[in-house]
């Protein structure tokens, strides 16, 4: 089981990863704080319930690479519709 673990741990969530964004996000709480404050306060501006639903998916389960996506599009939202 040890063996499993190790094996199928994800190298984006490690320290020495190129970028580590995956890593920074589980262990500084300040950071998760801040990116999931910004969804939280922006996620509405999406008004399609199939695209919010694929957001939040994409923002709680994903990685990385998908949760800036998110942020991106609801940054742009944020300038397009305010």
């Amino acid at each position: 089981l040890e063996f499993r673990r190790v094996l199928f741990r994800s190298p984006l969530a490690q320290p020495y990863h190129m970028n580590p964004l995956d890593y920074w996000y589980q262990t500084n709480p300040s950071l998760k704080s801040y990116l999931d404050n910004y969804f939280d306060a922006h996620i509405e501006l999406v008004s399609n319930t199939q695209m919010k639903e694929d957001c939040t998916y994409l923002y709680k389960e994903c990685s990385h690479t998908e949760r800036f996506q998110v942020l991106t599009l609801l940054s742009a939202l944020k300038l397009l519709l305010k």
